[in-house]
């Protein structure tokens, strides 16, 4: 993500179809590229590791002529609006839309770059069972990471615990109904999402995460990095890769919930020596303190008593180490 000088742009008005979704430009590219490159949109949020992901593999593979609209998905609710419904049915972060084509997903997106640049060298072939390896081993992990944050952020205080369930559960149910009510031809698709939003107590669930299971989960893969990184220079090889792009991103998430107390030495020298301090780490905003993020923000407003949608997104702070 840019250093504080080059802040998101400010909030697109109510008028607008981004209402409440922040704008950030990258240029990175001589400007006759830019020009005759595909306009790229990434739509992510900025706790989401998985919006992590792609806006890393977008700095890492000198994406030119990108605009970064921040989605929130946590207070707003923004995913339910139904502007972004029409692009990403889904309505997940994050979405890519590259030219006339849209990537919903990011190990999809991560892989879909590395084809249009493969001078990045993300992807090498010499690599790719390890990147593989590893990449599927995050994946196949993805419900235990959810619940190793979440259940551990319900449990740090009865506000916070609070905010999550009004987010997940009320709001999420309030614009839901609200789209259905104002765009009758989404009511088949946005139906299910709502039945599937009343039915199901997201902060319960998460209270009932053991945290132990979820800890030991996380630790399989900080192990495997500690082995991989005692071999080579990066997790897949003597170069950063595909798999790096993930592991800074997952690193960057174990660290918000429980700093570096987890981290192997390898994996802490790594995280602090090579990952931190890669251009990518600042321009894509990889979100690795709590008190960083818009949810933290809102929380503080809304523990206050005060309307957290009044605390909107404007871009990141500076995440320079130190």
């Amino acid at each position: 993500m840019p250093s504080e000088e080059k802040q998101a742009a400010p909030m697109l008005s109510e008028e607008s179809e981004g209402k409440n979704i922040a704008l950030l430009q990258q240029p990175s590219a001589c400007p006759l590229e830019v020009a005759s490159a595909p306009a790229v949109t990434c739509y992510t949020a900025d706790i989401s590791i998985c919006s992590m992901i792609c806006r890393i593999a977008v700095e890492e593979h000198g994406v030119p002529n990108v605009t970064h609209q921040n989605v929130d998905i946590e207070c707003a609710m923004e995913n339910y609006k139904p502007e972004f419904i029409m692009i990403q049915p889904t309505m997940t972060v994050p979405c890519m839309k590259y030219g006339d084509d849209v990537i919903g997903d990011s190990k999809d997106i991560m892989h879909y770059l590395s084809k249009k640049h493969p001078d990045a060298k993300l992807y090498p072939a010499e690599q790719k069972e390890a990147i593989d390896t590893f990449v599927e081993m995050f994946y196949s992990r993805f419900g235990q990471i959810a619940r190793f944050t979440f259940g551990n952020w319900v449990r740090k205080s009865d506000k916070i615990k609070e905010f999550i369930g009004r987010g997940k559960n009320e709001k999420s149910a309030e614009k839901l109904e609200k789209a259905i009510a104002e765009h009758p031809e989404l009511t088949e698709l946005l139906a299910r999402k709502l039945v599937s939003k009343k039915k199901f107590n997201f902060v319960d669930f998460m209270l009932s995460a053991n945290l132990a299971e979820m800890d030991a989960s996380m630790k399989e893969v900080l192990d495997a990095m500690e082995t991989a990184l005692g071999k080579t220079a990066y997790v897949a090889g003597d170069s950063y890769t595909l798999a790096d792009v993930v592991a800074t991103a997952f690193l960057a998430r174990v660290h918000v919930v429980k700093g570096e107390t987890m981290f192997g030495p390898k994996t802490a020298a790594c995280w602090n020596e090579k990952y931190k301090t890669r251009p990518s780490f600042q321009k894509a905003y990889v979100l690795w303190k709590w008190e960083h993020s818009l949810m933290a923000k809102q929380i503080d407003v809304f523990a206050e008593g005060g309307d957290p949608e009044s605390v909107k997104w404007t871009g990141p702070p500076s995440v320079i180490p130190g």
